[in-house]
């Protein structure tokens, strides 16, 4: 059955049902990614102010997935909340993963890629934590992984948040093996169940859920809402 959907746009939003697990908004996008100005790239200004209103308002999620082609302006408008994590609120602090970067097929070094890109991220928060434990890991397994998330947890000032953001989801999903996408979901299953100060957006170019249901972790995104731009 398909999902019912809220439609969103600059002037009126039409709800088509109440009952759906998931929500679903598409935002109009005002320009080309690859417009340069002032040698910056552009960064999608209403994708941003829809991503914080969601986080803010009552019952929030836990995850966002962020869905659009290429030259959208997906990708520099994540990289710019990772720069400018003020335009969410004071609230959170980010951190950008993207999954283009790794090519290899060790589960271990996914999961060491994740835990370095937000250890190298909370260095410049200039968070205190006590690594000491994982500096001599060359490789971190899954249990490595969600004990420092716990860390991160009791060391996060009160009512501050930890943001990880994983962008081309989609391609991670079709072109990592098994063992590789068992140890990721289960990843993102211990953040949504186990975790009071996390939060996810997952991005990508194509329909993330159609993707999740090949792989048969469809469930896991049932409670996710999706902008589509």
């Amino acid at each position: 059955m398909k999902s019912p959907f809220v439609e969103v746009n600059l002037k009126k939003t039409k709800q088509t049902s109440e009952k759906s697990k998931n929500s679903y908004f598409n935002i109009e996008n005002p320009y080309h990614a690859y417009d340069i100005e002032s040698g910056e790239w552009f960064y999608h200004e209403n994708l941003i102010n829809k991503i914080r209103s969601i986080f803010e308002g009552k019952n929030a999620p836990k995850m966002i997935i962020v869905q659009g082609q290429k030259g959208s302006g997906k990708t520099s408008t994540l990289c710019k909340l990772e720069a400018n994590p003020d335009l969410l609120g004071s609230k959170f602090r980010t951190t950008y993963i993207d999954y283009k970067e790794r090519k290899s097929a060790d589960k271990d070094a996914y999961l060491s890629y994740i835990y370095y890109s937000i250890l190298k991220r909370l260095k410049k928060y200039e968070m205190v934590i006590d690594f000491t434990d994982y500096f001599a890991c060359q490789k971190i397994a899954l249990p490595d992984l969600t004990s420092f998330i716990q860390k991160i947890e009791c060391t996060l000032p009160t009512d501050t948040q930890l943001l990880i953001i994983f962008d081309e989801f989609d391609t991670f999903l079709r072109k990592a093996n098994i063992s590789i996408t068992d140890e990721i979901i289960s990843f993102i299953k211990y953040i949504l169940e186990k975790t009071s100060k996390v939060r996810l957006l997952l991005a990508g170019e194509r329909q993330i859920s159609g993707v999740a249901r090949k792989a048969n972790v469809h469930n896991l995104f049932d409670i996710a809402i999706s902008i589509n731009i």
